[in-house]
This record gives C-alpha cells, sequence and structure tokens, in this order.
C-alpha cells in the first residue's frame, strides 16, 4: 500500500511540474508583445527628443492623445496665433515647374504629363482626385473644386494640391531646393520652424515626423488657404530625419 501511495505522488508531482512547465511557455507571448511595445514607445521618446532639440517650441502647444494602444504612439503640438508662413506655391515635378492654383491640365499635358483619366469634363462643385504620369512614374495631384455652376472641360481644370512622393515609382520632386531624402535641418534652415503643427506617429513600422505651414490671404471676398506639409522618415538608429514626401494644397472660398 505504501508503495502504490508512494508512485501516486510521485506522478502527481510529475504532472504539476509539466503543468507549470507549459505555463511558462503559454507566457512568452505576452512577454514578446511587452517587449515590441516597449520598443515603438523608445523609438517614439527618442523621436519626440530630436524634434525637440531641433525646433525652437516654446510657441507650441501639446495636444495630448488617445495612446491606450502601446503599439501606435502618436502626438501634435499646434501653434498657437502664429503669422502666416511664406511658400512658394511652385512644385518641379520632373524636371517641369508647376504652380498650384495656376497650372490646368491642358499645361501639364504640354508639360509632357498623362492624367489617369479619360473623363472630358468637371462636373460643378466636384473637386478631382486624378495621377499623373511620365512613363512608369507616377504622382497624385487635385484639380480645384469646379464652382463655375456649369460643366467644365477637364483642360481648363486648375491643380490646386501636389503630393509629391518619393520612391521608385513617384515621379522625381523639388520644392525650393528641397527634395526626397533632404535632411530636416535642410528644411528647417530653408522654411524655419512649422507656423501650424508638429506631428509625430510611432509603430512597428517605423517612426514618422510631420511639419505643417500655413498662410490663408483675404483678396475681396475670395480667401486663399495654402499648405505645405513635409513628411520625414526617422532613422533611430543614426538620431536623424530626412524628406520623403511633400504635400502642397490651395484651397479658396
Amino acid at each position: 500500500m505504501k508503495k502504490i501511495l508512494a508512485l501516486l505522488l510521485v506522478f502527481t508531482l510529475a504532472a504539476a511540474l509539466c503543468a507549470c512547465g507549459a505555463t511558462k511557455v503559454v507566457d512568452v507571448n505576452p512577454t514578446v508583445a511587452s517587449d515590441g511595445a516597449a520598443a515603438i514607445r523608445a523609438d517614439f521618446e527618442k523621436a519626440k527628443a530630436f524634434v525637440e532639440a531641433n525646433i525652437d517650441m516654446k510657441n507650441m502647444e501639446a495636444q495630448d492623445q488617445d495612446q491606450e494602444d502601446p503599439s501606435y504612439l502618436y502626438q501634435y503640438w499646434f501653434v498657437q496665433d502664429a503669422p502666416n508662413a511664406e511658400f512658394s506655391l511652385d512644385a518641379e515635378l520632373d524636371g517641369q515647374t508647376v504652380t498650384v492654383g495656376k497650372t490646368t491640365v491642358k499645361e501639364l499635358k504640354e508639360l509632357g504629363f498623362e492624367l489617369s483619366t479619360d473623363q472630358k469634363v468637371i462636373e460643378p462643385d466636384v473637386s478631382t482626385g486624378l495621377s499623373l504620369s511620365k512613363g512608369d512614374k507616377i504622382c497624385n495631384i487635385t484639380l480645384a473644386n469646379n464652382d463655375t455652376g456649369k460643366e467644365l472641360p477637364i483642360d481648363e481644370g486648375v491643380l490646386s494640391e501636389v503630393d509629391m512622393i518619393g520612391n521608385e515609382f513617384g515621379i522625381s520632386y523639388a520644392y525650393s531646393g528641397l527634395k526626397d531624402q533632404s535632411s530636416f535641418k535642410d528644411v528647417i534652415d530653408k522654411l524655419g520652424a512649422p507656423n501650424s503643427q508638429v506631428k509625430i506617429s510611432s509603430d512597428d513600422s517605423g517612426v514618422s515626423i510631420e511639419l505643417s505651414y500655413f498662410n490663408s490671404t483675404q483678396d475681396g471676398d475670395k480667401t486663399s488657404d495654402k499648405s505645405l506639409t513635409v513628411y520625414f522618415g526617422y532613422d533611430t538608429a543614426n538620431n536623424a530625419a530626412s524628406v520623403c514626401q511633400i504635400n502642397l494644397a490651395i484651397t479658396q472660398s
């Protein structure tokens, strides 16, 4: 009988040890997730320190965001009562200069660009998103809202936004000497500190930084709102940021 009890005790202890071992294996997954979130947080905080070291942010107000999801962190800084920023509406696409708010579809075609549409007219009260192409290279654009009250031939459509993205398929671009891979310092030296907002976001794909500039002018009853946003990829290893996209737009009301 004693031998049977001893054997039962051995089996019970062995089963308990196996169960503990299995539990420890299962616990690995939350640890991995936690480590990933910690890395995202570390990159986020490093990018914040980089921005604060390179921009005078004393006139900016931080806006805390809902950061319950540790896999995606972001924060805005808004500039309070800033004067208009001075910036050009000229963009250079594949060596050709276009002007947001002035250049027409007809002029884009004359510069050798093709549009990703076969539509002939723009309906009233419609802004039209399109792509420009040259060979296998593309660039996204938007045509201004058609406020004429009647159908407008698409060739008369006016460029209101150009989204300049640096990648292997994108049309090469330059803006006031800035282009794909220009440094953070290059942008600040050229444009100054942003007068609208700064945004930093971080997830498992990396960290991005946005600098936004704004200008609003009044001419009689017409208001022109111009915006310039520069997007950067942040290199955590080298504590540096470089341009990956520039968006230039104008809206009139």
